[in-house]
């Protein structure tokens, strides 16, 4: 409704293309994590995913090697307004994330808010390991890397690897910054 618009809006809400509610991120909250090593690898995702209210921070600690469980994942794509019906079957509570689940998540969610065409040509996946994934994660993998959200480590996928907190804030800093029609 249009009162419900109105709060919204005074949430810092907007509206994208197809009438969906997305969060802007013009007046971004002010955090400060003590825990991530300005040089790391992973520091700008980091930063990006903490000023903009994406992934949760206890206190001032990131902690930037911790796995990644479903809550962790649920809670930062509900904080970018990418909710999905079908998103989470079959992943447990509590358990850590492959790095393939948050893919295939993250791909469901695309798909649903129709980011992602499920016609799309793919191309193979060209990683020392693209053989380890497994066949229902294929086509989010595939969809991840020609979208540059994953890039690998070492010319591998490392599909069956535990997820970490800093691997995850790089995965959703470019899934955020992409353009998707």
């Amino acid at each position: 409704t249009e009162e419900e618009m109105e709060e919204l809006k005074t949430k810092g809400y907007s509206w994208c293309f197809d009438n969906h509610p997305i969060k802007v991120y013009s007046d971004p909250v002010e955090h400060t994590v003590t825990d991530i090593d300005e040089e790391a690898w992973y520091a700008e995702a980091v930063e990006y995913v903490v000023v903009n209210d994406i992934m949760p921070v206890d206190g001032t600690i990131f902690s930037p090697d911790a796995a990644v469980d479903k809550a962790v994942l649920e809670r930062s794509l509900d904080n970018m307004q990418m909710i999905a019906t079908n998103a989470y079957d079959g992943v447990e509570n509590n358990k850590p994330l492959t790095r393939e689940d948050a893919a295939k998540i993250i791909y469901t969610c695309a798909l649903e808010r129709n980011y992602a065409d499920p016609g799309e040509e793919l191309a193979d996946l060209d990683m020392a390991d693209a053989k380890d994934v497994s066949a229902d994660a294929e086509d989010a993998m595939k969809w991840m890397t020609a979208k540059g959200i994953i890039i690998g480590s070492s010319d591998k996928l490392l599909p069956k690897d535990e997820i970490t907190k800093a691997q995850l804030a790089a995965m959703l800093m470019r899934f955020d910054k992409l353009e998707l029609a």
